[in-house]
């Protein structure tokens, strides 16, 4: 996918949240749903995008449409915030699938959980030359 757009700027990235940038992120009113461990949450972002002025966290997830991976994407956002000290204003999380791509901005998990937050009801849809573009260059890129 690096060789197929001029937006994509990583490929699988690993991130971590530690129980520090959980509290972090708890006393400024984000929501993240995580049992209390001392250890790091560990991830990897499949592609990140720069486009449209934002970062673009973006996640292949077979069956895009029966999923509603908001929190596992909150926490990449948090933790690839955490770690670059950009805002989390500038990110822009997506998942996706040959057929779906559905997206948020992490920023609107900032309220309460009695808000309700994101989730897939709620996170806006597209289908059609985006994310048939997408899901072919996801496809086409090499193994690594």
């Amino acid at each position: 996918m690096l060789a197929n757009d001029s937006s994509t700027i990583a490929w699988e990235v690993p991130v971590y949240l530690t129980r520090e940038a959980i509290a972090h992120y708890k006393s400024r009113r984000f929501f993240v749903n995580l049992p209390e461990s001392p250890n790091p949450i560990t991830g990897h972002i499949d592609v990140v995008q720069a486009r449209n002025g934002l970062i673009h966290l973006l996640d292949y997830k077979p069956k895009a449409r029966q999923l509603d991976p908001v929190n596992q994407l909150l926490v990449y956002a948090l933790a690839f915030a955490s770690r670059t000290r950009l805002p989390v204003e500038a990110f822009q999380c997506a998942w996706f699938d040959k057929k779906d791509y559905f997206e948020f901005f992490p920023a609107t998990r900032h309220q309460s959980q009695e808000r309700g937050g994101v989730s897939m009801k709620s996170a806006r849809a597209s289908t059609g030359r985006f994310s048939t573009e997408i899901s072919h260059a996801f496809r086409r890129a090499p193994a690594y």
